[in-house]
């Protein structure tokens, strides 16, 4: 009992070393859902949760732009490299035509 309980503290030791919080700047095309863009994001490279700090603002009849929340786990070897790898990936979600971190922050441990 005490190996499982060492083992989840462990997990959790390393889940809070590594977790990230984002703000990005977010262009979509405003004829896709902008919830099925956000869903399809949180598949993206460690992207856990994605909250739309801001509501969605048209820049044209087809483009919409928000302010996104983004918490993620950092599984690249460093900070930069991941957040070049996750703006590429995002990307290429349907719908996104640009994907911009504006501040990262480490989130504190409890």
């Amino acid at each position: 009992m005490n190996n499982v309980k060492e083992f989840k503290s462990l997990v959790k030791e390393i889940i809070e070393e590594r977790m990230y919080e984002a703000i990005c700047v977010l262009d979509s095309d405003r004829n896709r859902n902008l919830t099925r863009v956000l869903d399809d994001l949180r598949g993206v490279c460690g992207i856990t949760i994605v909250a739309v700090t801001d509501p969605a603002k048209p820049l044209s009849a087809a483009k919409e732009t928000s302010e996104l929340k983004i918490k993620f786990l950092l599984s690249s070897p460093s900070l930069r490299e991941h957040l070049g790898r996750m703006t590429v990936e995002a990307k290429r979600v349907p719908g996104v035509f640009s994907f911009r971190v504006k501040r990262v922050r480490k989130i504190a441990r409890r």
